[in-house]
């Protein structure tokens, strides 16, 4: 039997990953924080443990005796309110240096979850990004931090040390234990969002991240591998949100270029106080395009199930949460 340490496993995308590798037979110590109750833990056999994981000595203790270390928790800031986007680079950097050395010192593998925005200039497709695109990247450190988080994993992956990058697209499914009002599905069916940006997103199963995760641990791919899912309009998500959970819903669409004027606006009236937060999760979804999915995630069995299979799982998780 395998161990695992996952970082970040009350999370969304760290929770999936937990329970693929239960279904696997690892044996599986659960890392968190632990600033919030980690209800999507509940019952799961696992070793629960609480702390930070920038701090030396308690990333050095978690990663012993594991041989796989999945990093599902990688900071970043929500707002710009409070802090530069140098800070947030250079924090994120010494996080992942100091990451990788303890990983190395104890002869484990690492997959570190990225973000399918570390592109600056240009989009997942290879196309030059827009202009308000690139200002938006300057002007929010949740870029910076990313970029620079994971140019020091890369940059070690490519020395040969065993470690993989993947970047899933928008992560929908169960399991997801934050507050409703961060989350899409319960947004909707609490009505909650009058508008949306008229704009096509990529959406996939958090089930099928984790799989894919655990696979590119075995393979440690040369590039990063982008996991993806669905092509899909936000107003048209939410509307199929809707009619799966027998729900009306009112919520209107936008133009994109509304949609960003509008967040910002927010984000500086409230100084970036905003419950919950507009701007970020605008933006991100504003930098997505319309993506296939890739041989590689194919053939590491990670293939999307059906969209409406993931958004009733989730309609379930919600209700019943």
């Amino acid at each position: 039997m395998r161990r695992a340490l996952v970082l970040g496993a009350s999370g969304h995308a760290g929770n999936a990953v937990v329970r693929e590798l239960l279904a696997r037979d690892h044996a599986v110590t659960a890392a968190r924080r632990g600033l919030t109750a980690a209800r999507n833990l509940a019952g799961l056999p696992v070793a629960d443990v609480l702390g930070d994981a920038g701090d030396a000595a308690t990333l050095d203790r978690w990663v012993a005796g594991h041989e796989l270390v999945v990093d599902a928790a990688a900071p970043y800031p929500l707002t710009v309110v409070g802090g530069g986007a140098g800070g947030a680079a250079e924090a994120a950097a010494r996080r992942a240096a100091l990451l990788i050395d303890t990983v190395a010192r104890h002869r484990a593998h690492l997959v570190h979850i990225g973000s399918f925005v570390t592109r600056l200039g240009t989009d997942d497709t290879g196309r030059p990004r827009e202009p308000s695109q690139r200002l938006d990247a300057e002007l929010h450190p949740y870029f910076a931090a990313k970029r620079a988080g994971e140019a020091v994993f890369a940059a070690a992956a490519r020395t040969g040390a065993p470690i993989a990058i993947v970047h899933p697209t928008t992560c929908l499914g169960p399991w997801d234990s934050r507050p409703g009002a961060m989350c899409l599905v319960p947004s909707v069916l609490a009505g909650r969002l009058p508008a949306v940006p008229s704009h096509v997103i990529n959406v996939v199963d958090v089930r099928d991240v984790a799989r894919g995760v655990v696979e590119a641990a075995g393979s440690c791919p040369a590039e990063p591998l982008r996991l993806t899912g669905h092509n899909v309009g936000i107003p048209e998500l939410c509307a199929l949100i809707g009619e799966l959970a027998g729900v009306r819903v009112t919520t209107r669409a936008v133009p994109a270029a509304i949609a960003r004027s509008a967040a910002w606006a927010i984000e500086l009236a409230t100084l970036g106080a905003a419950t919950p937060p507009v701007l970020l999760p605008t933006l991100l979804a504003l930098r997505q395009v319309p993506l296939p999915v890739s041989p590689e995630q194919r053939a590491l069995g990670a293939a999307p199930r059906p969209l409406s299979v993931t958004l009733r799982d989730a309609i379930a998780w919600y209700r019943d949460s």
